[in-house]
Formats: structure tokens, sequence, C-alpha cells
């Protein structure tokens, strides 16, 4: 007599763990939000800690120049509405009216004292102004350019200090960089945050070793008075065992700028 086999019962919660593996369902990766929903978490977490100091700042400045505005332009016992473009006209003074120059004459050998100042801003400033079609206030696109890059100023400050110590100390000082007295530089259209922004990303490159980002941010970092690259500074700064104390070719690029001693790797 035969004795017929019959086949071995399959419970069913491993059978649809079978069909349910990436070869069954043809999929390359696991994870179904990606390789960089952990890289860029992070920086969106560091976006939304951020978010309510730039925001609550940037109207303290509005509400500060508008009232300044009033008081001392408007005559008193007026019912004239002081618009909002005029309002910020305040912010037009000094070195605005220079990167307004540039950005629509661009240089000249009539006026060599735009030399002093690098091309990046203004002309980011042209293009910005294009884009929203503002040619007559160059000036507005300029204060746009400068919030948007505190604001990315806060989010790799905030990030960077959240790596290296925790996100309360990183909170203080994307806070206290933020109420800072001379943080007014920070919304006017003044090139600063832009310098403070690719300084930053500059330093973040360095301390993870990507020297190819760092002199590129580095050199896009410009900014009249110069940066303090040493590289008599980073000698003197021991580095661990086995590694380089000399600057990488992109990072040289920047050394000239100016002299001065800064430490940019750990004990």
């Amino acid at each position: 007599m035969d004795v017929q086999e019959t086949p071995a019962l399959i419970p069913a919660q491993d059978e649809a763990q079978a069909h349910s593996t990436p070869a069954a369902t043809g999929e390359t990766n696991p994870t179904p939000r990606g390789r960089w929903y952990g890289v860029l978490l992070p920086w969106w977490q560091a976006a939304m800690a951020v978010m309510p100091i730039f925001l609550t700042t940037r109207f303290i400045f509005l509400l500060l120049t508008y009232f300044g505005s009033v008081l001392f332009t408007v005559n008193n016992y007026s019912y004239a509405v002081v618009p909002l473009s005029a309002v910020l006209r305040s912010w037009y003074h000094w070195d605005v009216i220079n990167f307004e120059k540039i950005a629509i004459h661009d240089y000249s050998t009539a006026d060599p004292t735009k030399a002093a100042f690098f091309p990046l801003y203004p002309w980011l400033e042209r293009v910005v102004a294009a884009l929203l079609h503002i040619h007559t206030d160059v000036f507005l696109s300029g204060m746009l350019i400068s919030n948007l890059a505190f604001l990315g100023t806060l989010i790799v400050l905030y990030h960077f200090v959240e790596v290296e110590f925790d996100r309360n100390i990183a909170w203080r000082a994307a806070f206290y960089l933020a109420i800072f007295p001379t943080a007014l530089f920070f919304f006017a259209a003044y090139n600063e945050s832009l310098f403070l922004f690719f300084m930053l990303l500059s330093f973040y490159a360095m301390r993870h070793r990507s020297w190819w980002l760092a002199g590129l941010f580095g050199g896009l970092a410009t900014y009249s008075p110069g940066v303090p690259f040493d590289q008599g500074g980073l000698a003197r700064t021991a580095p661990p065992a086995g590694a380089e104390t000399t600057l990488r070719p992109p990072c040289r690029a920047a050394y000239p700028a100016s002299p001065g001693n800064l430490r940019l790797l750990p004990r």
C-alpha cells in the first residue's frame, strides 16, 4: 500500500512573510522612507526648532521699523498711511546703496570704491529682483536674501551645536544670536547673513572632514573685512592619531584672506 505524503502546512503568518520579502515584491530598498530620510530629518527638526525664533524676531524688527517710521517721519496727528515699502526703505543706508548700485550697474572704473564689495551678494540681488519683477527696489530683494540666509544660518547653527552638545544648548545659541543687539544687520540688506551662513556650512563640513565642501562653502563666504583662516592655528591643535594637520587644497584657497588663529579640529 502506497503512502501518499501530504505537504507540510505553512502557517498563514509565515506564508505572508514569505510572499512579502524584497525579492518577491521586487523592492530593492526595504526602508519605505528612503535612505535620505535619516540625513534630512535632523535638518528638518532644526528648521522647526528655530522657526519660532526667526519669525518672532522678524516681526519685532518690522514693528520697530514701522513705529520708528511713524514717530520720526510722519507729522503728528496725521492720518497718512505709511506703506510697507516706505517703512522698509528706512533701511536704505550705507552699504545697501553700494550693493544696489553693483546689482544694477555692475562694476565700473568710474567708481573704484565698489571693488571693496564682493560680487556674490549683489548678483543674487539682481537675480531675485528679476524673478520678483522689483527692478525699481532692488534692495528689497537684498532684504529677502539677507533674511532667508539668516534663517539658514540659524538652522545650520542649531544642528551643528546639537551634534556637538545637546538640543538645549543649540536652542540657546540660536536664540542669543537672533536677539543680539547687532543682529539688526541680519535684517538689513547687508551680506553678513550670507557670509555667516556659508561660514557655518564650511565649519560643519570641516568638522565632518568633507574638505571639498568646506573649500566650496568657504570660498562663497565672501565678506570685505576677511575671514581668519590660519594654518598655524590648525597645526597647534592636536589632531586625532594619524590625521594630517595641513589644510586640504580646497580649504587652502581661503587661507590668504586674512591672518588669524582659528582652531577647527578637536583636541
